[in-house]
């Protein structure tokens, strides 16, 4: 009796555990398994956040070097000018370096894909880090014209890399409904083993039965979603409507992580079932 009592207990704090995974599962910024992973994305986020709050003190002091051109026309508000776009461009390919650093930690520690799917995504982060490092030099030593030009390469270069960033997000997110869908799995076989045991035991395990069927048949549900998501994502390119394929996958992700919740909700109940008749 003690046994099955420390059983059903195992089970109870295992499904509890799902049910605070499943409900983060769906998250833009997805925690890492791995604790220093988790502290190193922590660091590379902050400088990026960092980097987006420059950007925008940048733009800002733009703006007022732009209205300030316009109004004077003077050499001085000129050359500020001129002093400013170039800041502007390299701060906002430093942010999106720092972006792209931070996808790339997160990636490194995804711990549900394969090794060439996660090999895959490094390598379209790297060659964007490597472009953007590259291109930094060129931005500092322009001449106004050559700005401009730089400027018109830059933006569209971000453009593109934005069907980088997004599939690099979605790819994370996929691997972490994935590995909340595997501890689910996990503890429904656990269950399954506690309801042949009180089952060999003489007792009446039909309703308990039921329910874990429609368990079972939630995670499958789940599995099928995520499987659909990760195509989704995988299928992201520059070439193609990125931002409509992602939410599209994200929406599938959103739908697994619902059944997840569902499964937690009837885990709880299966364990508080098998204590009635243990």
């Amino acid at each position: 009796m003690k046994k099955n009592k420390n059983i059903i207990s195992g089970l109870m704090i295992a499904v509890v555990f799902i049910g605070i995974a499943g409900a983060s599962a769906s998250a833009q910024v997805l925690r890492t398994g791995a604790i220093n992973g988790g502290i190193r994305y922590r660091q590379v986020r902050e400088e990026y956040l960092k980097s987006v709050d420059i950007y925008k003190n940048a733009r800002r002091e733009l703006l007022e070097a732009r209205e300030n051109y316009q109004n004077l026309k003077t050499p001085e508000t000129k050359s500020l000018l001129e002093k400013k776009n170039k800041a502007i461009l390299n701060n906002a390919a430093s942010a999106m370096i720092k972006q792209l650093e931070a996808l790339r930690s997160k990636a490194e520690n995804i711990q549900t894909v394969s090794e060439n799917e996660k090999t895959a995504v490094l390598t379209e982060l790297d060659k964007g880090i490597d472009w953007l490092k590259q291109k930094q030099p060129q931005i500092e030593n322009a001449t106004p014209e050559q700005i401009k030009e730089q400027s018109k390469v830059i933006r569209n270069y971000l453009i593109n890399n934005r069907a980088i960033v997004k599939r690099a997000t979605g790819l994370a997110m996929a691997g972490r409904i994935n590995l909340v869908i595997a501890k689910a799995e996990n503890f429904s076989e656990k269950a399954s083993d506690k309801i042949n045991e009180l089952k060999s035991a003489g007792k009446d395990v039909s309703q308990l039965e039921i329910l874990l069927n429609d368990i079972n048949q939630k995670i499958i549900l789940a599995k099928e979603k995520h499987e659909s998501a990760k195509e989704k994502f995988e299928s992201i390119s520059s070439e193609s409507d990125f931002n409509k394929t992602f939410n599209e996958g994200h929406q599938f992700i959103k739908d697994a992580n619902q059944y997840i919740r569902q499964v937690h909700g009837q885990l709880i109940q299966l364990v508080k079932e098998m204590k009635k008749i243990e």
